[in-house]
């Protein structure tokens, strides 16, 4: 028997031989083909991203008693003097559990504690400082304004906040009780050059500095102030430096709160 030949209309594409035939076999090759072509390039892209290296951890919750003995200070209320006194104690995390053990023998931590609490408690009502939601705000207060003074910014491996660096003769300025960020100092350095004379944290913006400047003030990449004195800077040095906070206050508790 002949062969019937099948007229094929001009421009129109020719029908597959059939379900199994070849012209599907080549799609789903093709497909396969594409499939692991993007496979291989997703493997490809993932070997090539750098592993981001593990982060030191805080340790902890901790506590530690702000004062040795009562706090006490007079409050106003309704044009009568009242007397506030309390021994309130500090959650806290840290890297080191013997960090708050050196930082209590510092003399200026002792006066900064008392005046920091002072300031708040002193404007206080007794309003303000009973029941369970307005203690638990008068709390917050406290431990959002305590938390600089606890944990302040340390530059390399120094052991109180005013410490120079052994390393790079750096440590904070004398504006510090303005800085903004609060970084882990496990987290984030400063960088030098001292060929440019600049300073910058991270990958942020560059300050230039002078010798001798003791307040220099940079802004890192999310807008945070730092201040920093580079009157120890040596000349030697070249390069970056820890730079951040040992902890983080979680709340304060109010112990033994009483007003009278």
């Amino acid at each position: 028997m002949a062969e019937e030949e099948v007229e094929v209309e001009e421009g129109a594409e020719p029908e597959p031989e059939d379900a199994g035939g070849k012209t599907k076999k080549k799609k789903l090759l093709l497909g396969g083909g594409f499939v692991g072509l993007v496979a291989a390039g997703a493997i490809a892209a993932m070997m090539a991203i750098p592993a981001t290296s593990a982060k030191r951890p805080y340790a902890g919750p901790f506590t530690i008693a702000l004062f040795e003995e009562l706090f006490n200070c007079n409050i106003q209320e309704q044009g009568r003097t009242r007397f506030l006194q309390m021994k309130p104690q500090a959650t806290y995390f840290t890297y080191d559990p013997q960090y708050m053990a050196t930082r209590i023998t510092d003399e200026l931590y002792r006066a900064e504690v008392q005046n920091t609490v002072f300031q708040i408690a002193s404007r206080k009502s007794l309003d303000d400082i009973y029941g369970e939601v307005n203690t638990a705000i008068f709390m917050e207060e406290l431990r959002d304004a305590l938390d600089p003074v606890l944990f302040p910014v340390h530059i390399g491996d120094s052991k109180l906040p005013w410490d120079f660096d052994d390393d790079s003769g750096l440590r904070p300025g004398i504006s510090s009780g303005k800085n903004t960020f609060r970084g882990r100092i496990e987290d984030h350095v400063l960088n030098v050059n001292p060929e440019t004379k600049e300073l910058w944290v991270n990958d942020g913006p560059k300050s230039p500095y002078e010798e001798g400047e003791l307040d220099v003030r940079l802004i890192t990449a999310g807008g945070e102030v730092l201040f920093v004195d580079v009157s120890g800077l040596k000349a030697a040095f070249s390069g970056s430096v820890k730079v951040g906070v040992q902890g983080q206050i979680i709340r304060i508790l109010p112990v033994e709160l009483l007003v009278q």
